[in-house]
């Protein structure tokens, strides 16, 4: 059925037709449906009478429902999205008429409680772009400060929660942070890629946290630390690596050998190069050890005072004995210095390292800059050789002296 024109006063036309309302002119209006009362205005959905489009006299528009509360209300009992496209569900949708075009949804779940904003496209989930061409984004709050602002006055929940239940063996990250810093040359970069904050009213009884890293239940539901960085308690900024309760700056906590030598203990190694140090301990007898990478060091024997240095001879080749060590000795001038950097002049006994490196190289060490230092430690050996040599010339000479002595006694006797 159509109309060209006509006069006010059709209440109402009942065709088995759809109702095709036409205007050809520039000016005037296709449709126009008014209500001088202050009553509603709804469009049925079908002949029953079942109201589809419903609009109050407050101009609340209500799709699904005849008491509209808001300026745009869609009501319905049906559930959640799927992955593919949804026919029946509670929520509204913006679609794009391509055939694989993507169709937004929005809308309301009563069975699991909750609202959604969700991307799906070709019987698949699809990304979801905020703030696209830039700005803040806000949650729980109406000026957000940052990219992404999100803020919360819960104290039993979670602010952020980022869970990877994917346990397939893969190589994803779960959370990945980037800052582009500026190029060498221009403006010095002064922020930081990560700032984690934690406001401790009261020191004194806030036993709270920094931040704490550790492993998980399979849903994300639980933690168990691993590492720790105190937010009060006089302990602000403390770091506890195995324990929740760290007791002083850095804290290393393990059980049974995790800190032994066998297992690693605690690694410095330079990336481009097999070179390293470990400090291992303390075992079972409560020693702790300092080695390289080939086993060497030293260590500190429990009620001991000094370090202990490796000398079985399981772990050495014998090359030569020390000779010419009283020559060697002489060679090296005692002195008492001072540190050119010392404004006290603080007197210190010692060697010249130029001196030691003529005699006894193996105990002198040069850095990148050319400077030399002396391991005292292995002169001492060169010291034991020297008395060695003192005590054979003495042997000697003691023997002579006898010698002579007995010599000189024959003599008398005649």
């Amino acid at each position: 059925m159509s109309f060209n024109q006509g006069a006010p006063g059709v209440s109402q036309i009942i065709n088995a037709s759809n109702v095709f309302v036409y205007g050809n002119t520039s000016t005037g209006n296709a449709l126009s449906v008014q209500q001088l009362g202050a009553g509603n205005v709804f469009v049925t959905s079908n002949a029953s009478g079942t109201v589809g489009l419903f609009v109050n006299a407050r101009s609340n528009v209500g799709i699904g429902t005849t008491n509209p509360l808001d300026t745009f209300q869609v009501t319905n009992s049906a559930g959640l999205y799927t992955n593919t496209e949804n026919t029946g569900g509670n929520q509204l949708s913006l679609r794009n008429s391509g055939a694989n075009g993507t169709t937004l949804y929005m809308g309301a779940d009563n069975t699991n409680n909750i609202g959604y904003l969700q991307a799906v496209g070709s019987s698949a989930i699809k990304p979801l772009v905020l703030q696209g061409r830039g700005g803040n984004v806000g949650v729980g709050t109406t000026s957000p400060q940052g990219g992404l602002d999100v803020y919360a006055t819960t104290g039993s929940q979670w602010v952020t929660r980022i869970v990877n239940v994917k346990n397939d063996g893969g190589s994803s990250n779960t959370c990945f942070i980037h800052s582009d810093q500026p190029a060498i040359g221009t403006t010095n970069y002064t922020g930081s890629v990560l700032d984690v904050t934690s406001y401790p009213n009261d020191a004194a009884t806030n036993l709270g946290y920094i931040a704490r890293f550790g492993t998980s239940a399979a849903d994300g539901t639980s933690m168990d630390p691993k590492v720790v960085i105190l937010a009060g308690n006089s302990k602000r900024g403390y770091v506890g690596i195995g324990t929740t309760n760290p007791t002083n700056l850095i804290s290393l906590y393990a059980t049974g050998t995790a800190f032994q030598a066998s297992s690693g203990g605690l690694i410095f190694q330079r990336s481009d190069a097999a070179t390293s140090w470990t400090i291992s301990g303390p075992d079972t007898g409560n020693t702790l050890r300092i080695v390289n990478a080939g086993g060497t060091g030293v260590q500190l024997v429990n009620t001991t005072t000094a370090w202990a240095a490796g000398s079985d001879s399981r772990l050495k080749n014998i090359i030569e004995p020390i000779s010419n060590a009283i020559s060697k000795v002489n060679q090296l001038a005692t002195v008492i210095y001072s540190w050119n950097t010392d404004d006290t002049n603080t007197p210190h006994p010692g060697l010249i390292a130029q001196d030691v490196v003529k005699v006894q190289p193996e105990a002198v060490s040069e850095d990148t800059n050319g400077m030399l230092s002396v391991r005292y430690t292995e002169l001492i050996p060169l010291a034991f050789a020297a008395i060695k040599e003192l005590s054979a010339e003495n042997t000697a000479l003691k023997a002579r002296l006898d010698s002579l002595e007995q010599r000189l006694a024959a003599l008398e006797a005649k």
